[in-house]
């Protein structure tokens, strides 16, 4: 019997956009801002609209509005000469429209991203807009209800003086092909997942039907990763994210060395973790 042959990941992604049809909803076009929006059927759009597609996964339904979980990858190369520069994350009605604006590097190998983001009860409309060193931004969107009446799993808002050791402690990394597999391999695409303990707050609590100024806002500002002594990523973070977040991204395993983290907070904090890669 004859086996069918291996699909390549960037035929898997290929088929994934041309299977999301809910992901966008109307022809290709240019937006008023100049980028252009990757909408109708994908397996419809050219070759250079389909490189450019960013596949939003997230629910189209949620009670969880503080830890709404959003995964973004794309077919696009990631080359000295070509690559994706910068994916930024945008719900317009929000109360926090920015989610992140995450810089990339061709050592990353992939745009492959998943992070938690807070979101406000209602109907939203998430929008990832790439952005291409060659041929600019394009965006895509998709739908989500946010239950009105939905829990969440944040704390109260932390006072200003409250010391970091009850609100915040240092990120660790898990590289899940390590664990998997018990090495890793030159050359291989790796995953990195960060976890850190740490609150993201606009300190605007609701006390007794009025807003709380007194609380102030904790929030992780930025988080920055360097692989062998280069920055890899810049990831821009906001009051939007999730609190206590974990966030997942490729690197390409090209050489042994240290994989750092470095994560800054609004009250000037600086949080890291480091993570040595080699190969057997």
């Amino acid at each position: 019997m004859t086996r069918p042959p291996r699909m390549t990941r960037r035929g898997l992604l290929e088929a994934v956009a041309a299977a999301a049809g809910s992901l966008c909803i109307r022809p290709a076009r240019s937006s008023p801002a100049g980028i252009r929006l990757l909408a109708g059927d994908p397996a419809r759009l050219s070759p250079l609209e389909r490189e450019h597609l960013p596949v939003l996964h997230a629910p189209e339904f949620t009670i969880n509005r503080d830890k709404v979980p959003i995964a973004i990858e794309m077919a696009h190369p990631m080359t000295a000469d070509h690559f994706v520069t910068a994916l930024e994350v945008v719900d317009a009605r929000d109360a926090v429209p920015g989610k992140g604006v995450f810089h990339f590097t061709p050592a990353n190998g992939r745009v492959d991203l998943a992070f938690q983001a807070r979101l406000d009860p209602g109907a939203s409309q998430l929008t990832v807009i790439a952005e291409c060193n060659r041929h600019g931004r394009w965006s895509c969107r998709r739908k989500i209800q946010v239950d009105e009446g939905g829990s969440g799993c944040s704390g109260v808002d932390p006072a200003v003086g409250r010391p970091s050791s009850e609100e915040v402690h240092a990120p660790a990394i898990r590289i899940p092909e390590l664990v998997r597999d018990g090495r890793l391999r030159r050359g291989q695409m790796v995953h990195a997942q960060v976890k850190i303990h740490h609150p993201n707050r606009r300190g605007h609590a609701i006390r007794d039907g009025r807003i709380d100024m007194s609380s102030g806002p904790l929030y992780l500002r930025q988080m920055e990763v360097f692989y062998g002594g280069e920055r890899v990523s810049r990831f821009v973070l906001t009051a939007g994210l999730s609190d206590d977040p974990l966030i997942t991204f490729a690197f390409s395993g090209a050489k042994e060395g240290a994989l750092r983290v470095v994560f800054s907070n609004n009250r000037g904090q600086r949080l890291e973790a480091t993570h040595e890669v080699r190969f057997s």
